[in-house]
């Protein structure tokens, strides 16, 4: 969903532009605002309950089969896993009649040493997500469910061969502090097929462990639908919001620390076991 899509691509824009240097943690509050009574209404479960109940059946029906018992009872990975899997369908069918902020994290606690992310998010159904690492040598990311000791590998984003929208970036003379940190408000407005979505950064110069290719280097990458366009930005973002008339999500930093860590954090387990299918 295009949310889901929205805020994946904040996280990573949130871990990335502080990448080339950065070691040590960020952590950002997350808020989201559905303004659409339409998708408000949507959310509450109305449309999608029925659906959902098919999916709880089918997963239900599939670990009760005999042959599938003893496959889980001989693999208590497996096991674990499917249970899970049901628990997320279940929380997802409580949480879609709660609306969707129910659902999303409310806030996202990075951990960064020489490229590489942890990703980690807290709050709605964050426990059912597992966290998200990235490791910068194979450029690639995975998820990872500490819980059950299984990793899965994150698909890449197909680049669009779509025509590009139309990007008018300003900056204003408007400034804030944030976390001590004095930051101006850049005004992106994205025009696509006739629509308007509205972007804001509130960015620092301020900052000297930082990338300053970062930014224009994510907008290579990802689907338009969930794009931060940053070209012509400058500075480290520590606030960004968007608006698609419908939906509004805003993210701040509200906590930096410049620590050592621990390499390891940055490895998958040894003992953990590969799974394929399991993601967002």
């Amino acid at each position: 969903m295009k949310k889901e899509l929205l805020l994946i691509l904040f996280i990573f824009i949130a871990g990335t532009t502080f990448s080339q240097n950065f070691e040590g943690t960020i952590k950002w509050a997350m808020k989201i605002d559905l303004k659409n009574a339409q998708l408000k209404d949507a959310n509450k479960g109305n449309g999608s309950a029925p659906q959902m109940d098919v999916e709880i059946k089918k997963l239900e029906d599939q670990m009760n089969e005999p042959e599938f018992k003893k496959q889980m009872e001989a693999n208590p990975q497996l096991k674990s896993l499917m249970e899970e899997n049901l628990n997320r369908l279940k929380s997802m069918q409580a949480a879609s009649g709660a609306g969707a902020g129910s659902f999303m994290p409310t806030s996202v606690l990075i951990k960064i040493k020489d490229g590489n992310n942890l990703i980690k998010m807290e709050g709605g159904m964050s426990d059912m997500m597992g966290e998200i690492l990235y490791i910068k040598d194979k450029d690639q990311s995975y998820s990872i469910r500490r819980k059950n000791k299984t990793y899965s590998v994150l698909p890449k984003a197909p680049e669009s061969k779509e025509k590009e929208p139309v990007v008018k970036v300003t900056k204003t003379s408007e400034t804030v502090k944030i976390i001590g940190y004095t930051c101006t408000k850049y005004i992106i407005q994205v025009t696509d097929h006739g629509k308007t979505i509205n972007q804001a950064a509130w960015t620092t110069k301020e900052i000297k462990d930082f990338d300053p290719n970062a930014l224009s280097k994510m907008n290579s990458s990802g689907s338009k639908e969930a794009k931060f366009y940053l070209s012509g930005v400058e500075g480290v973002p520590l606030k960004i919001e968007s608006d698609n008339g419908e939906m509004k999500m805003v993210m701040e930093v509200t906590e930096l620390k410049k620590t050592p860590l621990d390499g390891s954090l940055f490895l998958i387990p040894s003992d953990y076991k590969l799974v394929k299918g399991i993601g967002f």
